[in-house]
């Protein structure tokens, strides 16, 4: 028994060794998710290659003057890299605007509101990984459906949907240029211009 549990702990050894240590800007692609209405991108997880077992690290663009659905899981930290708005939780409005964090805590009914003129993009840090493991992972919708005011956003998004394939995505850059905002026609490491600036010295 012994040896049998020492030969897992190498082969895991291995394993964690292989796994993938960085993802570049360039490479991030995203997914429209009409279910939430948010861009949706992924930085660090298993299924692009890294061997993260507790937690995992999400890119989510929401178009300007727009809200998500309500919805709750499990906890989840959000870091606001640019835009402005307000998230709802449990019934509690915070307003949040460039680096700001939140904390969206186990099983609390939540939808973010973007009142910017640009698009509102932040990172999404979850347990996602363990909780797989453990059986727990879930997420539960109220029931309502996302609003995007922006009739040309709507058309953007259908176009990119139909035309590019599910596993080719899209670049946060390209999703930026999808606004008609002459300072998110450029970017900064693959990012909108404006998330850099408005970030500044943050790690």
């Amino acid at each position: 028994m012994f040896k049998a549990r020492l030969e897992r702990r190498k082969l895991d050894a291995a394993k964690r060794k292989a796994g993938r240590k960085a993802l570049k800007a360039e490479d991030v692609m995203l997914e429209w998710e009409p279910t939430n209405g948010v861009w949706f991108g992924s930085l660090c997880t298993q299924e692009l290659g890294f061997d993260n077992r507790i937690i995992e690290v999400d890119c989510h663009i929401y178009p300007p003057h727009s809200h998500s659905v309500t919805h709750k899981h499990n906890e989840a930290i959000i870091i606001i890299l640019c835009g402005t708005g307000y998230s709802i939780l449990d019934g509690e409005r915070i307003d949040w605007k460039p680096g700001d964090t939140l904390y969206v805590g186990q099983g609390v009914w939540h939808q973010h509101h973007i009142t910017s003129d640009e698009p509102a993009m932040a990172f999404a840090i979850k347990p996602l990984p363990l909780q797989e493991y453990l059986g727990e992972m879930n997420i539960i919708y109220k029931g309502d459906k996302p609003k995007i005011n922006d009739s040309s956003w709507q058309v953007s998004a259908e176009d990119f949907s139909t035309r590019e394939s599910k596993s080719r995505g899209r670049s946060p850059a390209a999703v930026a240029r999808t606004w008609e905002t002459s300072a998110l026609t450029t970017s900064i490491s693959g990012y909108p211009a404006t998330c850099a600036e408005e970030v500044g010295d943050l790690p």
